[in-house]
Order: structure tokens, then sequence, then C-alpha cells
């Protein structure tokens, strides 16, 4: 017979892994979702082709919204790897929006030596900060957004 102590630890041991698969499965159904609606509404439109007027006056929109997506991904990012040290000003870090913080870093390395500072870390950052899978210029979209 199991002891009440080894009891307890498998029940939460179950509970953890029974929530933690809740997590996922909940993830992986808003992508569906989202990924599902585009296609329907694709499938379901027909194809015209603009004047060309229309396609000149469509490209300034076009692009702000590509520059607005990007954006946003730089938020996210910044918020999945750089808040955390950057918003407070942890261990020394320039704090987010700290323009003179910033500025003086700027004029000391300019844009590519932060970039390097970024990648191969600098004083309590560790190389790549919590971002290894950006790439440099995503480390330049990020400090700029942070100089912001």
């Amino acid at each position: 017979m199991f002891s009440l102590n080894r009891n307890t630890t498998q029940f939460r041991f179950v509970i953890v892994l029974l929530i933690s698969l809740g997590l996922l499965v909940g993830c992986g159904q808003e992508s569906a979702e989202s990924d599902a609606a585009p296609k329907s509404a694709a499938s379901s439109s027909v194809a015209t082709v603009p004047a060309t007027s229309e396609v000149a006056e469509q490209e300034p929109a076009a692009e702000q919204q590509s520059q607005a997506a990007d954006n946003a991904d730089v938020v996210a990012l910044y918020q999945r790897t750089c808040l955390a040290c950057h918003a407070p000003g942890a261990a020394g870090a320039p704090r987010t929006g700290d323009k003179a913080a910033w500025q003086s870093r700027l004029a000391e390395r300019g844009i590519d030596g932060l970039v390097d500072s970024a990648i191969n870390g600098m004083g309590s950052m560790p190389p790549t900060g919590l971002c290894g899978q950006c790439t440099p210029e995503d480390f330049k979209a990020l400090i700029v957004y942070m100089m912001d």
C-alpha cells in the first residue's frame, strides 16, 4: 500500500501534468482558429484586378500596414525577451524609453556597436540576452524600439 506522502506527490504530479497539457492544447487551438479564418475568406472571394490608379493608392497603405505589422512583431519580441531587464533598468541595463541613456551609448558605440553588444553580451547581459533566435536585424529593431 502507498503511503499518504507518496499518494500526495503522485496526485500533484497528475494535476501539474493535466494543467500543462491543457495549456498546450489551448495554445494550439488558438493558432488553428486564426489560420482557418483567412483560408475560408480567401476561398470564397472572387479575384479582381484593381485599376492602375487604385494600385498606386494602395501601395502606401500596404507599406504602412507592413510597417505596423513589423512594429507589432518588434513589440511582441521586446515583451518576450527584453522587457524583464530593460523596463526596470535591472543590473544597469538602459531603461526602455530613456533617451539620454540610449543616446550616450549610441554616441559612444554607434548602432552597430550596440547590436554587437547585444549579440556578444555586455555587463550583466549574457550573449543574445534572452533572444537566442534573434538576427542582427532583430536586435537593431529592438534597440531602436527601446530608444524611442
